[in-house]
């Protein structure tokens, strides 16, 4: 199972990020990272398969430079919580006063002090990515913290197994999923140039963001898959994209919109 050191450095890309809103056993707004909603439907589905029931709190988000016991999380990720990462979820922190039970206890406490049961928290371990990886880890085995689940596993490494999962109902394949590989040209393949400008700048040095997806532009989604740990496809599909989408322009190319486009605008946008 891979430690915290490890899970930050997959995920670095993410620290001091603000997550995605989501809807958790009840609560709503829990941010998420992008591209892990698959995996805390999964974790959802299996405790209510199980018995557990809303939560009446959950704590995801931790705004930086707050890290672990107060300390300063770091750009290295030292002192750095998964909080800071939107990776962890705190589940019922408070229904049985201090969560942390072996470090205030001692190895006094079991099961019937905290709101899981076991075999709730098994059936959560038994999750598996389709890579065959364990993507949650509880700590309360470890350290006592039982309110604790985190995201143990990398961003190309996030597609859940639903045969592994309690009573599965997996959500459908978002509509206008498009990957965009060699060939593909357009609107579309500019915006994702333009994000992969944002992250390097020096990635497209000859055609620049051209709506053409050749091989330059495969070049450089090879790259930035090597430096988020995907399997470097030179294929943009949706996990990419999803990463893609943390190097959004804060302003619209003008090569993007043309004469006669529909654009839709947001309130207050």
């Amino acid at each position: 199972m891979a430690t915290t050191t490890q899970v930050r450095r997959w995920w670095a890309h993410r620290r001091c990020q603000r997550g995605i809103p989501i809807t958790l056993l009840g609560r709503h707004g829990v941010l998420v990272a992008p591209g892990t909603e698959q995996l805390w439907r999964a974790f959802e589905q299996t405790l209510l398969a199980t018995g557990y029931g809303l939560a009446s709190n959950i704590g995801s988000h931790r705004n930086c430079p707050a890290g672990i016991g107060g300390k300063t999380c770091e750009p290295s990720g030292k002192n750095c919580s998964l909080h800071n990462y939107d990776l962890a979820a705190d589940v019922d922190p408070w229904a049985f006063g201090n969560p942390h039970f072996r470090r205030r206890f001692g190895n006094g406490w079991d099961f019937s002090d905290i709101k899981f049961t076991e075999e709730q928290v098994r059936a959560v371990e038994a999750i598996r990515t389709t890579q065959g990886s364990q993507p949650f880890r509880w700590l309360g085995w470890a350290i006592g913290d039982t309110m604790h689940w985190q995201i143990n596993v990398p961003p190309s490494d996030v597609e859940v197994d639903w045969g592994t999962v309690p009573d599965a109902d997996p959500p459908e394949p978002e509509k206008g999923d498009e990957v965009l590989k060699r060939g593909d040209r357009g609107h579309a393949v500019t915006w994702m140039q333009q994000r992969l400008l944002n992250w390097n700048p020096d990635s497209l040095p000859r055609f620049g963001a051209d709506g053409d997806f050749g091989a330059e532009t495969e070049t450089a989604v090879v790259r930035f898959q090597q430096a988020h740990d995907l399997d470097p496809t030179g294929v943009i599909g949706s996990i990419t994209a999803t990463l893609l989408h943390d190097y959004a322009p804060t302003t619209v190319p003008a090569d993007v919109l043309r004469v006669g486009d529909t654009v839709r605008l947001e309130p207050g946008g």
